[in-house]
């Protein structure tokens, strides 16, 4: 099993802090229902990507990762809005490619504030980066997000390509 830690951080803050501009805007929840500690139960995402390098185009690879075990707890404070996240979990990744297979994800940390936005973004800060989800679902017992990215960056003289959907449920 191949230790992934960079993998979690990135895809968790893009769904922790990531927001789809195509969800349903009349939802309205709470923050008093977000505040104290939720176990990631589930977390779902799928995407793809491809690469630019002088001028040649890779081909696209489509992606899916399931989570399992989770081992996570992520913890919202009120009055100060602190949220922070410890913990690990393991990533069914499926590519048909080379780097299918089960990955461990260590020490899936992170510290930042948080606050609700328009009744239903949940809105993250974290070392001066303000980023947002949709939440699905808020109540005693459920938190579900949801998120969609499109990005570009350069990387090592490749210009990389990638989407990425992902949900991810969190429970009491």
């Amino acid at each position: 099993m191949l230790k992934l830690r960079s993998l979690f951080v990135f895809v968790l803050a893009v769904m922790l802090m990531s927001c789809s501009k195509d969800e349903d805007d009349n939802l309205s929840f709470s923050e008093d229902l977000l505040a104290g500690t939720w176990n990631t139960s589930a977390f779902n995402y799928a995407g793809s990507s491809y690469s630019v390098v002088n001028g040649v185009t890779s081909p696209k690879i489509n992606y899916t990762g399931v989570g399992k075990n989770f081992d996570q707890v992520v913890v919202f404070e009120s009055n100060p809005n602190n949220v922070s996240s410890e913990g690990d979990y393991e990533i069914e990744l499926t590519s048909g490619t080379t780097a299918d297979g089960l990955y461990e994800i260590e020490s899936a940390n992170f510290d930042g504030e948080w606050k609700i936005v328009n009744g239903n973004i949940l809105e993250v800060t974290e070392s001066g980066l303000t980023q947002q989800a949709h939440i699905l679902e808020l109540t005693e017992k459920m938190l579900k997000l949801h998120t969609e990215e499109i990005v570009e960056y350069e990387m090592g003289g490749a210009t990389i390509h990638y989407t990425l959907e992902a949900t991810i449920e969190l429970t009491r």
